[in-house]
């Protein structure tokens, strides 16, 4: 490399570094709002400004520290060593997997708990909701386009049932397996200890939700995986690592934790690698193996079917560029009617076993769409903003290197390879998706079932670009430092969802009176303080202990007994003034629980007995 190459080379990436330290300023400033969607502050959509807690920055940034330091590792192996790409591809599976973690604990400390809200909330997610208050799924899926205008979630309500009818069938297998269920469950039910509804579910409920809080984030955690496979087809082994932990870091698949369109990442990466092997292996095998995946993907929701945009797209570019032979007549026949095949497969399965036709659910879907979302927002605004969203969860250096690729692709047929195609399929999707106004906002999300693409296209250029490993860390740093100041700066996700809150204990009264009755094998009364009768009533204080959270929401009954057995007086509720269920107490917690037992007007004088207790209310087992 010679002097001039050199300049060259440094002054383009340090304008690349230059252009998103810009970018990081700007989010992590708020200095322009307007990065946060067209209006922030207004009902079109936008993402809001939350500085999360500084001291809770130290396990995004080591999370963060532990990439680079793994990227480093791998990025000096020969291009040969098959060895330590696959001791790195499994450090990257686990890296990944500890920045979500360390994102939510950013937003919350109780990482489970945000977790199983996220999962459950019906604004946030809602198909756990809606498959957990489905009683029997095939008389559901045998009229599910009528059934989605009725669903409380408008998620459910514009998707086909592929994920509702994967968590209801979470849910059905859990409780053939109690032994599995139910310590899942004791996992869960102190973390949503005032949910009546979840706390009265049968115990495969909670699991099958504790299931659907975690598998996400390791679903998503695996995109590096196909994403390594595909880069190794497109570009050299330096390039195409490069590649694994841009995609595997992706600021719009690590910040939406748990959310489904995490999925889609690894799905559509392998769905494009299948159909990168079938082109170059002449394979209508593989070529069906890509349809059934992107069929797969579009039952779980109808956005994903645009994907077929870039398959075909690249399908045609690949074989137009001379990458291929093109097929014979009877050839070409067969490898269309495998693809056409495996593309149909859930849809037309779902036809043939429940009767109805995937442009029902499609009609009902879409309507509800338009209705919910995209009449509600400013086409105008979105037509540009969708594009600035790419720039924040995508990574400015990737999208500019993805764009860059095309230019040159375009000017110099030379560079028309593989990785150029498709290239150029993605970008056809983008244009058609952005000026169709189908998707108004949310893209960094909504967006996830393609934007990877870019991701792994846009970092294998720029590594082929800018050789030596330094340059290489330094694209991965510069992703790095935006899925940060994102990830500490705003609020991409948050569970819509009441959260039990501990209240403020009172301190115990002087003069408290040791009992040290036992109520089962968690709570113990320590003691009690009555004071009264006055004004009318008596005042009881309570102090318990816990030796953990039970699994019902028992509630208190204090009951004042005359000499004949009859209740005069009684005051019945869950503690500390129905705002501390004892399936919220934690090991070691000291309750003090007061209540004010309001007596009759004209109660005469005498002897009476207080009895205190616990009992279940939904079954009123004491």
């Amino acid at each position: 490399m010679n002097q001039a190459q050199i300049r060259n080379y440094c002054f383009w990436l340090v304008l690349l570094a230059a252009m998103t330290l810009l970018l990081v300023g700007l989010i992590i400033t708020d200095v322009w709002p307007g990065l946060r969607g067209p209006a922030p502050g207004t009902s079109e959509w936008y993402w809001p400004y939350w500085r999360h807690p500084a001291g809770r920055w130290w396990p995004v940034l080591l999370a963060a520290a532990a990439v680079l330091g793994l990227a480093a590792w791998w990025f000096r192996a020969a291009p040969d060593d098959r060895r330590r790409d696959r001791w790195a591809l499994a450090g990257l599976v686990v890296a990944a997997l500890g920045l979500q973690v360390a994102l939510v604990y950013a937003a919350r400390p109780g990482v489970q708990a945000e977790l199983v809200d996220r999962a459950l909330s019906v604004r946030a997610s809602g198909y756990f909701w809606t498959a957990a208050n489905i009683e029997e799924l095939g008389g559901t899926l045998r009229n599910y386009p009528a059934a989605m205008p009725q669903f409380e979630s408008e998620h459910a309500q514009t998707h086909p049932p592929g994920l509702v009818a994967a968590n209801w069938l979470t849910i059905a297998g859990l409780a053939r397996l109690p032994g599995l269920a139910e310590p899942l469950a004791a996992l869960v039910w102190p973390l949503r200890c005032i949910d009546l509804w979840l706390l009265n579910q049968p115990a495969a409920v909670p699991a099958a939700l504790w299931v659907w809080a975690w598998l996400p984030l390791v679903v998503g955690a695996l995109a590096g995986l196909p994403g390594y496979a595909l880069a190794r087809q497109l570009f050299p082994p330096p390039a195409a690592r490069v590649a694994a932990v841009v995609v595997a870091t992706l600021p719009g698949l690590l910040l939406f934790a748990p959310q489904s369109d995490q999925f889609f990442v690894p799905l559509t990466l392998t769905t494009v690698w299948a159909l990168h092997v079938g082109l170059a292996r002449r394979s209508a095998g593989w070529l069906g193996a890509a349809g059934l995946l992107l069929s797969l993907s579009s039952f779980l929701t109808l956005g994903n079917a645009a994907l077929l945009v870039v398959l075909l797209a690249y399908g045609l570019g690949y074989w137009a560029v001379g990458l291929g032979g093109w097929p014979r007549p009877g050839e070409g026949l067969r490898w269309l009617l495998a693809f056409g095949l495996g593309a149909a497969a859930f849809w037309l399965g779902y036809w043939l076993g429940w009767g109805v036709p995937p442009w029902a659910v499609a009609q009902a879907g879409l309507a509800a769409h338009y209705t919910l979302v995209t009449s509600q927002r400013n086409y105008g605004w979105w037509l540009a903003y969708n594009l600035v969203d790419l720039l924040t969860f995508v990574g400015l250096p990737v999208v500019a290197g993805f764009l860059v690729a095309i230019v040159g692709g375009a000017r110099r047929p030379g560079r028309r390879t593989a990785a150029w195609v498709l290239a150029v399929a993605v970008l056809l999707l983008l244009l058609l998706l952005d000026l169709s106004g189908s998707t108004r906002g949310e893209v960094g999300r909504l967006w996830l079932f393609f934007t990877p693409l870019i991701g792994l296209l846009g970092a294998g250029y720029l590594a082929g670009w800018f050789p030596g490993r330094g340059a290489h860390l330094l694209i991965v740093g510069l992703q790095l430092l935006i899925l940060l100041s994102v990830g500490l700066f705003w609020r991409p996700f948050q569970a819509v969802i009441v959260v039990a809150q501990p209240p403020v204990m009172a301190a115990p009264p002087a003069g408290v009176i040791p009992v040290g009755a036992q109520f089962g094998e968690q709570i113990t009364l320590q003691g009690y303080h009555l004071a009264g009768p006055e004004d009318g009533a008596l005042y009881l204080t309570l102090q318990w202990r816990a030796a953990g959270p039970t699994l019902r929401p028992y509630t208190v009954f204090n009951h004042l007994v005359d000499g004949a057995g009859q209740v005069v007086a009684q005051k019945d509720d869950w503690p500390v003034n129905g705002q501390w269920p004892p399936t919220c107490w934690r090991a070691g917690d000291v309750i003090i629980d007061s209540y004010r037992i309001e007596l009759p007007p004209g109660l005469p004088a005498g002897r009476y007995q207080l009895y205190t207790g616990l009992y279940d209310a939904a079954s009123l087992t004491r």
